[in-house]
Order: structure tokens, then sequence, then C-alpha cells
């Protein structure tokens, strides 16, 4: 009877261990639950955020095999689906196994040296759907668990294709913008103008100033149209750019039939009147050679003189680098005073140039606010 009691008594206790153990297991099975649970709410959660920031990001562990990636990344790799590129190296997402190499070989830098590359921008391998070139700003950062040991590593992708072609569009309107300017004002003053300038004025001591003209050019527009004399015009001071190219001279501006050239400026240089003489010399074989109309002969009278000028840019609208000063004036001088075919200089000039270059005295001419003055027609170079 009592061992029956006992026995009983064992079996009532081993009940109750193994319902309190049941207890313990279904409670550490609804816990582990729980946690699985919340797991996956993180592991959502981090998804959600992953997949709808504009950045693409993708995750490798030490071996540089892929872990993961979010929504862009793998759009952007042309995969299905994120879960896509788990498991997988740079070889199985690129063809040419070169390209896999340097990939693996930045990103094992990153890894063995713990230093993150930052900002790095580049063109990506693969084009877009439009099959155009795609710029990315590529950043790349070791991971670390929580004893600080590199266990992988993060990359962070940003597309800036938009922003990039923008930039060229700006950069490339800027090159128009300027290259319009430079067809208008010398590069030097061009420089200065981007500095804000509001008013640019310089005195030259020593500059050479030429004038030509073309000769009958009013009995000649009564005869051709409009259209025609707009592209004489064109064709004669297309010539005459070249040339002070050639020169290395400044083209001051035209008005009307008259073309305006100096040396000497915006930047200083010794041989001013010397190019300016050349290019005299060669206008006149230019526009003997040119001559669009059989039965009217085009000249032009050219005049220069030297000096001391004021040169610069004023006002705020339709910019033009302009001369003043009585030796502009006297030039100006020299060709209406002048004859067809010819270059009248002034004394100033003359005595630059008669070792090199070839004269004939005129005599003493009639100028405008100066009275009379000898003058001499340049004729060749020595």
């Amino acid at each position: 009877m009592l061992a029956r009691i006992e026995n009983q008594l064992k079996l009532k206790r081993l009940q109750e261990q193994l319902a309190e153990q049941n207890a313990k297991l279904q409670q550490e099975i609804r816990d582990r639950s729980r946690a699985q649970a919340a797991l996956r709410e993180k592991e959502q959660y981090l998804r959600l955020i992953l997949d709808n920031i504009p950045q693409q990001v993708f995750w490798k562990d030490t071996d540089l095999v892929f872990l993961g990636c979010n929504q862009n990344w793998a759009d952007a790799a042309q995969l299905s689906s994120p879960d896509e590129v788990v498991g997988k190296t740079d070889y199985d997402m690129f063809a040419d196994p070169a390209i896999a190499d340097q990939f693996r070989e930045q990103d094992r830098k990153i890894i063995d040296s713990d230093t993150p590359e930052l900002h790095i921008v580049a063109t990506k391998q693969k084009t877009g759907p439009d099959g155009k070139r795609v710029w990315l700003d590529i950043n790349k950062l070791p991971i670390h668990n929580e004893k600080g040991e590199v266990i992988g590593i993060l990359g962070v992708l940003d597309d800036i294709t938009q922003r990039k072609l923008a930039d060229e569009a700006l950069k490339a309107e800027k090159q128009k913008s300027e290259h319009l300017l430079l067809n208008i004002l010398p590069r030097a003053i061009v420089d200065r103008l981007k500095q804000l300038e509001s008013a640019i004025a310089d005195r030259f001591d020593d500059a050479t100033v030429l004038f030509a003209d073309i000769v009958g050019f009013t009995a000649l527009s009564s005869r051709v149209s409009p259209v025609e004399i707009v592209n004489l015009l064109n064709q004669i001071f297309s010539i005459f750019d070249r040339l002070a190219e050639k020169h290395g001279l400044e083209k001051i501006k035209t008005i009307g039939d008259a073309y305006m050239v100096a040396g000497g400026l915006p930047v200083p240089r010794d041989d001013h009147a010397d190019a300016i003489a050349n290019m005299a010399l060669d206008m006149l074989d230019a526009i003997e050679s040119f001559q669009p109309y059989s039965d009217t002969p085009i000249q032009i009278r050219i005049g220069i003189n030297s000096g001391a000028v004021v040169a610069g840019v004023i006002g705020i609208k339709k910019f033009i680098y302009d001369l003043w000063g009585d030796t502009v004036n006297v030039a100006s001088r020299m060709e209406s005073t002048g004859i067809p075919g010819r270059i009248q200089v002034t004394g100033d000039t003359y005595h630059r140039l008669t070792d090199r270059f070839m004269f004939e005295e005129r005599g003493l001419v009639s100028v405008k606010g100066k009275g009379e003055m000898t003058t001499y027609w340049l004729v060749g170079r020595r």
C-alpha cells in the first residue's frame, strides 16, 4: 500500500515536471516566433527603406560575394529581383573578366585597408535603357561588426546622369557665349569683364591704327541689290579678318564700308607698326585679286598713324572695344585724304618703318584739325 502511494506521488511529480517543461517549451516557441516575426518586420522595414531611396545599394561579404541589394541596384543591373544577386560575384555580373577583376581589386583594397572610397565619379559599364551612358557617383564603405571587425563592404551609388548632362549643357552654353564674346571683344578684355569690371579704359602710349575704305562704294550700292552689297562686304571684310589674325592684330570695328584695325593693344607689342604695314600691303594685294565685277574694279584707300591712344569698353549693352584720341583721328584723316590703291602714313609711322619698308614722300597734306602735315606713301618692303 505504501509503495503504491509513493509511486503515485512520483508519477504526479513527473507529470508536473513534464507540464512545467512543456509550458517552458511553449513559451520559448512563442518567444522565438515573436522574435522571428519582429526580425521579419525589421527586415521588411529595412527593405522598404532601401527600396524607396533614390540610391543604388549593394553589400558583399569579405569573400566579395553579394549578400543583397536594393531594388534600384537590381533594376540597374537588369536583375528580375534583389534576391537574384545573392550568392553571385562580379564574375557572374560582368561578361568581361577584366572588368570583374578591376572591381574586385578595388573592393579588396577597401576591405584590407578598412578605408572607404567616396564620391568617385565614373560612367557605368552598362548603358541605360535608352542606350546612352550613365554617370554614377560611387561610394564604397567597409562594414563592421560589433567588435569593429570588417565583415564586408557596402556600395552606395547615385545616378547623376541628369546633373552631369545639365553641367555639360551649361558648360557648352558658356563656351558658346564666350566664343560669341570673343568675336566681339579681345580675349584680354573678355577676361577682365569676367571679373565684373564696370568700365574698362586703358592708355597705350605706343600703338598703330589703320583705316581702310572701299572706293566708290556708294555708287556701287546704287547698282546692285542690298543682298549683293552685304555679301560683297562680308567677303571683303572676311579677307581682312583673316589678315588681321595672320599678323596678330586687333580688329576694332567696321563702319559702313570702312575697316579699322590696330596693333600694340590690348596686349602691347614692340613691332605693332611693322605688323600694320605688312597687313596694309597684304590688303592691297588681296583686293587686287578680288574683283567680282569686271566692269567695276574695286579699290581701297588705306591710312595709318602711330602714337598714343585710349582703348576700352563702355556702356552696358552691345559692347564694343573702341579707340579714342588724336592718333585715331589722324589715322582716319590719312585714309580720307589718300588716293585709291595707295597707303598713306604719317611721319610718326614713317620714322618707325623707314629702315624696313620702302616709302615715297607725298609732301604736305592739309589735315582737318591739324593743319598741314608731311605724309608718305608706303609702297613695299625692303
